[in-house]
């Protein structure tokens, strides 16, 4: 390790490889001529003999998505059921958000004390009744208010602040940015019924 940074070889063209195959992004390593300057770029090993690496290049000024990067040729498959490796474990460090449960254990309760069922309330699903025992006293709790806006000593969440929704339409709200409203998932799951 050098200055804080390790230097990688190995027997494969990887840098005829990115550069062939990703010629805007290699440009972003030509451009800056010092390499303490450079973006970070990642390298994971996907597989034990090295057919797969995964590329992540961090602190780079990218326009558009970075395509996913493979760097071996493998061939197509027309096998209806390919094969993939899951399941290796790693360890990463994240930060993350506290939460307080107890306020929605709170909501479940009101929510079954007003109106005896935790039905979700864009869709009305109830997983009690769908699912019998299973499915008894189910259902998720959406932050209308996300935990990410509070700042960082936190805030005040009250039970008004809960929604309880099923998790498709949980889904639904956070599939992608800017998330919806309940209000407005409700409204598009009236338009669509």
């Amino acid at each position: 390790m050098e200055n804080g940074r390790t230097v990688l070889k190995w027997n494969h063209p990887f840098k005829t490889a990115l550069r062939d195959r990703f010629p805007e992004h290699y440009a972003i390593f030509q451009a800056h001529g010092n390499p303490a300057d450079r973006p970070m770029m990642r390298i994971e090993r996907q597989d034990t003999d090295n057919r797969h690496l995964l590329v992540t290049l961090r602190d780079a000024d990218l326009s558009g998505d970075v395509p996913d990067f493979e760097l071996l040729d493998s061939p197509e498959s027309d096998d209806d059921s390919p094969e993939v490796r899951e399941g290796k474990r790693r360890w990463r460090t994240h930060l993350s958000i506290e939460r307080n449960t107890s306020i929605i254990r709170q909501a479940k309760s009101r929510a079954l004390r007003l109106h005896g069922t935790l039905a979700c309330e864009v869709c009305q699903c109830d997983f009690s009744e769908r699912y019998g025992e299973r499915g008894h006293g189910f259902i998720e709790a959406h932050h209308k208010l996300p935990l990410h806006e509070l700042g960082e000593n936190g805030g005040i969440t009250r039970i008004e602040d809960i929604a309880l929704i099923c998790s498709n339409c949980h889904r639904m709200i956070h599939v992608r940015q800017p998330w919806l409203t309940i209000e407005e998932l409700k409204a598009i799951h009236r338009h669509d019924h």
